[in-house]
């Protein structure tokens, strides 16, 4: 009997350490501040606020599968987001409250090219390491100097590629005409557009930069209709714009192929937007994010993204999801918080995992500065109003 009640207490006593321990070992994980910024107001917001829940789910599925280890110790990560309310003035508010009253080290975002190089003086200074979405590879977005500014990708790095897969295409099409936001972003992509359609044997016979936010786009397209274009190459933008070109010049009459060496945010919206009938001979460098052909990564994504917002999963949501993933990874790689550390271990990083599969660091022959994930894209086609992916591309 008293050997009983003593193998009762030794196991009891077993199970209070192990409680105890576990406990101990929860309440020493700590907690790191990430800050996110994203248009989630303005003219911006519809094509990109999506990254804001891409962001937050992202650190939930991080935080599921136990945060940030450094030094073996746990970390929490914790979302501070701000609105840049799509503007120069919001994004150097929500950049200095980021900075100097949240005070955190690291940042996620913004998308728009003009709204980053709002923001780079005050992170740079500070010496907060920042992931922005996306990039369009003007020059003043990434250059030698920028020691603490990283992207998930540059869209120019991209433009080769699809104007191989475009010429392959359509072998046909010789006259093109070229668009895009009159932004730095916007001015960088049509000058590269121009370049490759070029040296492609393509005819540029239209050029044309509209205002930030445009939505009346029938005075444009009236004039690059006049030069009969057998295509035209939208430029970046966000999935509103994209839709408003596409009907407008459908309705003008333009029946031939349309496309964008770029992402729309959220392709779904096009054909909802444009219409169905309109939504024909497109494409994107953009995902079907449904297509039973995405890594296993994306369907854990469009999980956890559908749990937390009960919607599915967009570009932009996977944009923002790549934006924490790849600075956590850094950050771990690194196996310290101290910014500077993380940094130079970054741009140093041969293999760094995407939504879309292994990725590598560069961007020292195009910036400059080796701060640019180099991964492969997703291209995909409107047709029918109905998305289908074509395959994954890399420059």
């Amino acid at each position: 009997m008293n050997k009983i009640k003593l193998g009762f207490f030794v196991v009891l006593g077993f199970m209070f350490v192990i409680t105890v321990s576990q406990n101990t070992y929860a309440q020493e994980a700590k907690t790191l501040k990430i800050g996110a910024v994203f248009a989630l107001t303005g003219p911006a917001a519809a094509g990109i606020k999506d990254c804001m829940d891409g962001v937050q789910a992202a650190a939930d599925w991080i935080n599921k599968k136990g945060g940030i280890t450094v030094k073996g110790q746990q970390y929490l990560i914790e979302v501070v987001p701000e609105d840049n309310k799509s503007a120069p003035d919001g994004i150097v508010a929500a950049a200095n409250k980021l900075v100097y009253k949240d005070e955190v080290k690291f940042i996620v975002g913004p998308v728009v090219p003009g709204l980053s190089m709002a923001m780079t003086p005050i992170t740079e200074k500070a010496k907060v390491l920042r992931c922005k979405v996306n990039g369009t590879g003007n020059k003043a977005e990434m250059k030698p100097g920028m020691l603490y500014t990283f992207s998930t990708f540059m869209e120019i790095q991209y433009v080769r590629s699809v104007y191989d897969y475009f010429v392959k295409s359509y072998p046909n099409a010789k006259k093109i005409a070229i668009t895009g936001p009159d932004e730095p972003g916007g001015q960088a992509m049509v000058a590269v557009a121009k370049k490759e359609a070029e040296a492609h044997g393509l005819k540029v016979v239209f050029s044309e930069l509209y205002p930030f936010g445009t939505q009346d786009f029938y005075p444009m397209l009236t004039k690059a209709m006049a030069q009969k274009p057998d295509v035209f190459d939208l430029g970046v933008g966000i999935a509103p714009w994209y839709a408003g070109i596409i009907k407008q010049a459908r309705e003008l009459g333009f029946t031939g192929p349309m496309f964008a060496p770029s992402a729309t945010g959220n392709i779904y919206l096009i054909p909802m937007l444009a219409g169905k009938d309109f939504s024909y001979d497109i494409f994107f460098l953009d995902a079907d994010l449904k297509s039973p052909k995405m890594p296993s990564i994306v369907k854990e994504a469009r999980q956890q993204v559908s749990n937390k917002f009960g919607v599915d999963l967009t570009f932009g949501h996977g944009a923002g999801w790549e934006s924490l993933w790849c600075l956590v990874q850094a950050i771990e790689a690194a196996q310290s918080l101290d910014t500077i550390k993380v940094a130079k271990v970054w741009e140093k990083m041969k293999s760094i995992e995407t939504l879309y599969g292994e990725g590598t660091m560069s961007g020292l022959k195009d910036f400059g500065i080796n701060h640019v994930v180099l991964k492969p894209r997703p291209l995909s086609r409107l047709e029918k109003g109905e998305i289908e992916f074509i395959k994954f591309i890399s420059p």
